[in-house]
């Protein structure tokens, strides 16, 4: 569904959102207007979590096992409260993901520098046919990109190239009710990965940044491959890694993040050292 209609889940399903909705409600309540940071190299962490998470034990399975097909199919479950944590691990889980990481972080702060299904997701998204699209009557006021809560430059993005092409959005919508011309829409044509940009520097400044991620993803799935690996893949399989492992996916995420900067400076034009 993501490769058809782009990151809608994350707008419209997925409960850590809702929760960080919630708690940036509450924080602007108290008079508090969470903003985006850019993380820098930490940017790179939902990448690393999602191969670590998914592909890697993927491939563990297809090496040492012979194939993908699943051993044993429960869509049920005896004891339904089991499969959930105890009260000091869910009360964590709000303040951290609904309350840190919103003041901190900003809007979305976990979507951005934490959620392991953001790397996948922004490579599917890429690749969907269904956008936010612009017509004539836009006149580049920005209400679309004030009322944004994903730290998209929408009015930018339809501006430079008659789409919404960044991997941060999250198919909301709210930009296309709340503009004052009625300007936005959604629809099918080219994904952003075949968009082009209308000048040719900044058509130049995306074939740059496109290749860019896919030399990110391509070192990211070889180190966490690595890194599964010699933990002892048997045993990386079905427990918890060891903490070499995790201190290894750590570092990684520093060194890849070189590479692959977080998008936020590059919609604000601002950096890391002038976030902190």
């Amino acid at each position: 569904s993501t490769l058809l209609l782009g990151r809608w889940f994350c707008g419209w399903a997925c409960h850590i959102v809702a929760l960080q909705d919630g708690a940036r409600w509450l924080l602007r309540r108290v008079g508090w207007n969470p903003k985006e940071l850019d993380v820098g190299p930490l940017a790179a962490v939902p990448w690393l979590a999602a191969v670590y998470m998914f592909v890697a034990p993927a491939a563990v399975r297809l090496v040492i096992e012979g194939g993908l097909a699943p051993k044993e199919v429960h869509l049920t479950t005896t004891d339904f409260w089991k499969t959930f944590p105890d009260w000091p691990v869910a009360l964590l889980t709000f303040v951290v993901c609904g309350g840190l990481a919103v003041l901190l972080l900003g809007s979305k702060g976990f979507c951005t520098s934490a959620c392991p299904y953001a790397g996948l997701f922004g490579i599917a998204d890429q690749l969907a046919p269904w956008r936010i699209r612009v017509n004539s009557a836009c006149n580049g006021c920005g209400h679309c990109t004030a009322v944004c809560t994903s730290n998209v430059k929408v009015h930018a993005e339809v501006r430079d190239y008659g789409t919404v092409v960044d991997a941060g959005c999250m198919k909301c919508m709210d930009c296309v009710s709340s503009c004052p011309n009625g300007a936005l829409r959604v629809g099918f044509g080219w994904p952003a990965w075949l968009t082009k940009a209308k000048s040719k520097a900044q058509s130049a400044l995306r074939k740059w940044e496109l290749g860019r991620e896919l030399v990110a993803l391509s070192f990211t799935l070889a180190a966490v491959a690595v890194f599964h690996y010699y933990d002892g893949v048997r045993s990386a399989y079905v427990n918890a890694p060891n903490w070499w492992v995790v201190m290894g996916i750590a570092v990684g995420a520093w060194a890849l993040g070189l590479v692959f900067r977080s998008r936020a400076a590059k919609r604000r034009g601002t950096s890391t050292g002038e976030d902190a």
